[in-house]
This record gives C-alpha cells, structure tokens and sequence, in this order.
C-alpha cells in the first residue's frame, strides 16, 4: 500500500467516525420527551416529598439505565428574588 494510499484511508475512516453519530440523530431539532417515572423505594411503594430526608442524596437512572440523576431535599426553600449569574457575571 502506498502512502498517500492509506493516508486517504485514514481521513476517509475518521470522517465517516465523525459523521455517524449525525447519521441516527433526529433532524428535526425537536426535543424528545420521554415518559413519565414514578420513583419507588425497597418495597415497592412511590416515594412522597415528605419522606425524603433532609440533606440527604438519592440517585436515579432517568430515562437511561446509565443516565444518573440526583434527588436532594434542601430542608428549606431558598431565599427569594435570587439573581443567578455565569462566571462572567452575566444574568
């Protein structure tokens, strides 16, 4: 094999890596909403806001088994009329 050979191979193999994930997407640019979940504890029984200890934190897969997601009672609702800001300082 020559050399200008495989390096055509190369860059025709890392373009079609980079276009695949393009390939399956939704081209729509719509967002994809999934269904509701109802979170459980060991027993079966739905989980109520009520239960939840304070400061404690409970992980979930949604909407993916490999998806974490977290679930934490903050004990009291924070201050209002908050302004967050970036890094940069913008609202």
């Amino acid at each position: 094999m020559q050399r200008r050979d495989f390096v055509k191979l190369c860059a025709g193999g890392a373009a079609t890596a980079v276009a695949a994930p393009f390939a399956f997407a939704d081209q729509t640019g719509a967002p994809h909403f999934y269904d509701k979940a109802r979170l459980l504890d060991e027993f079966g029984k739905p989980i109520k806001a009520s239960s939840l200890k304070a400061n404690t934190n409970y992980i979930f897969h949604y909407p993916f088994q490999g998806t974490p997601c977290f679930l934490l009672n903050l004990d009291k609702p924070p201050q209002e009329n908050i302004e967050l800001k970036t890094a940069e300082g913008k609202t």
